[in-house]
């Protein structure tokens, strides 16, 4: 066959871009040297990663390399795994303390960051938000905004609303109560309100923005008294703009209630704070682990009108008793357009002395799919390690990834590693796909799922060099990490070119994603439909 000089350039341009479209020369193709995100003297670490408009990811993280207390730091990843700021990235306050407390960080559609933490630079200890702007500034300045009565508080959540203004969820000054505090776009207080039970200890857990205005989804732990010992459950409500409950009349709503009854004890975990995932319909969507007498995985689902969809306390994800074994962790992906539910798992004997890794399928209409124990990944054998932080993010095709800190000794070196699983919960891949194994111990993995695209970003903390240093890694979704030399053709990159293809393309091109600009020049609009049409025509680029 003979190559014109228009098909020569569009097998060039082709094999220069990456899954969805987006060049990717920066990303590590070796699993052993990630891409950096932080490094230098002292410590960087405990990253949170959120999804950024552009294709990339922020991440933020606790930075010691100027000495004297880990600062509040955050960066973003452009698309192709370089950094959009230099060095380090963002110092958000020259905070003092030298240990971490629980953090948040989210992103929202027009790009930009908000982040939330603990910060005592000016010689007391407050909760403080920062808005970031796509470029790096600090939009509500250098201070940003204070939170009032956060005296002493270490453990916040931040959510930016539909209406731009952004809530912050932090403990008040006693652990019986929990404050909320809106802020507006242009960084001044709004309206604040509070969660409150006389004699039970209240612990932010996480929380989401709703689906319009104002709202938000808090979910908290609730002790059966003010002893960080006593036994908990979750409970979770709805607020509008104004901060009334929306849900269940203004009562809050048992997801997991705490119980002592004997052979049926619920409560989770000292110091465990279970996430959500939005529905995407102004609902929340919760997996999580128990440490009563079931010691099983829990699926709930609570819709945007307050009704839970699945039984009281949650749906099992294992049949199997805890007499012979336990479930760890738990991690959910809710696939919002075909209404189906991935949890994946770790599994242990009860000695917690060997550990294997399951996922359970939840289709639409709330039936177990992958039988009474799941879909085992990996079995709990002897000489089996921990499979931690385990992270589930719904893919293409209605196909879920799974990635998790897979110890290769009883305490370190963790390797990153990833499956792609298919509705009957096999793997797609050959094998685990190895994305960071270098012999280094490693700490708080994060998954995100990049905007406009199926490619999907990893980050996580890695001491290779002696001290911790912050690492990302990207995972395409045939299965490997770094450079992805895939045809725009086959948009939906499931290795056939037909018209799911279209509807794919059409997805990202009517959202303007940075994916669908398959003629690379900055823009999305009629010109890259007439490309993506030749190429898918011609049965590839």
């Amino acid at each position: 066959m003979t190559l014109t000089a228009s098909r020569l350039l569009a097998l060039v341009a082709c094999s220069t871009l990456a899954v969805g479209g987006t060049a990717m020369a920066q990303w590590s193709a070796d699993p052993t040297a990630n891409t950096v995100v932080a490094d230098g003297t002292g410590t960087q670490g405990t990253p949170i990663i959120r999804a950024a408009a552009d294709g990339g990811a922020w991440i933020f993280f606790w930075d010691n390399s100027a000495g004297g207390g880990l600062r509040p730091t955050i960066q973003r990843l452009n698309a192709d795994g370089t950094r959009a700021f230099a060095g380090n990235g963002i110092v958000l306050a020259n905070r003092a303390n030298t240990a971490s407390y629980t953090a948040d960080m989210r992103s929202d559609a027009a790009g930009n960051a908000y982040a939330c933490f603990d910060d005592n630079s000016t010689g007391t200890q407050v909760t403080r938000v920062h808005k970031i702007l796509p470029d790096g500034t600090l939009a509500w300045g250098a201070a940003g905004a204070e939170m009032p009565g956060s005296a002493n508080s270490l453990n916040s959540r931040v959510a930016p609303c539909v209406d731009g203004t952004v809530v912050c969820l932090y403990q008040s000054t006693t652990n019986t109560t929990l404050a909320l505090q809106r802020v507006n776009a242009n960084g001044t207080l709004a309206n604040a309100w509070t969660i409150t039970e006389a004699s039970r200890a209240l612990s932010a857990s996480d929380m989401l923005p709703g689906d319009s205005g104002g709202d938000v989804v808090v979910m908290w732990v609730r002790g059966e008294t003010t002893s960080f010992l006593a036994r908990k459950g979750l409970k979770i409500q709805k607020f509008d703009g104004t901060g009334a409950a929306l849900w269940n009349a203004g009562t809050p709503i048992d997801v997991y209630a705490s119980s002592g009854t004997a052979g049926a004890i619920r409560s989770i975990g000292n110091g465990y704070f279970p996430s959500m995932v939005s529905d995407q319909a102004g609902g929340a969507v919760i997996a999580w682990y128990d440490g009563g007498s079931a010691r099983n995985a829990w699926l709930q689902h609570v819709l945007s009108d307050g009704s839970q969809r699945f039984p009281a306390n949650g749906l099992a994800m294992s049949s199997t008793s805890s007499a012979t074994e336990y479930r760890l962790s738990a991690s959910v992906g809710y696939d919002a357009a075909q209404g189906d539910y991935v949890v994946a798992f770790e599994t242990s004997n009860t000695l917690q002395s060997q550990f294997g890794l399951s996922a359970q399928r939840v289709s639409s209409d709330g039936a177990i799919e992958w039988g009474p124990v799941g879909s085992v990944l990996a079995p709990v054998a002897a000489g089996s390690n921990h499979k931690s932080f385990v992270n589930v993010q719904p893919a293409a095709g209605g196909t879920a990834l799974v990635t998790w800190f897979d110890y290769q000794g009883a305490n370190f070196p963790m390797h990153v590693k990833s499956a792609r699983l298919d509705d009957t919960g096999a793997n797609m891949w050959p094998s685990f796909l190895g994305v960071a194994t270098s012999g280094s111990s490693k700490g708080r993995l994060g998954v995100t799922r990049t905007a406009g695209s199926d490619m999907f970003i990893v980050a996580f903390s890695d001491n290779g060099s002696g001290t911790d240093d912050v690492k990302a890694q990207n995972i395409n979704i045939d299965g490997t990490i770094g450079p992805a030399a895939t045809c725009f053709a086959d948009f939906n990159n499931d290795g056939g070119i037909d018209g799911n293809d279209i509807e794919s393309y059409f997805v990202a091109w009517e959202s303007g994603g940075e994916s669908a600009d398959v003629n690379r020049d900055g823009g999305v609009d009629g010109s890259d439909v007439e490309v993506f049409f030749a190429a898918w025509e011609a049965g590839g680029c």
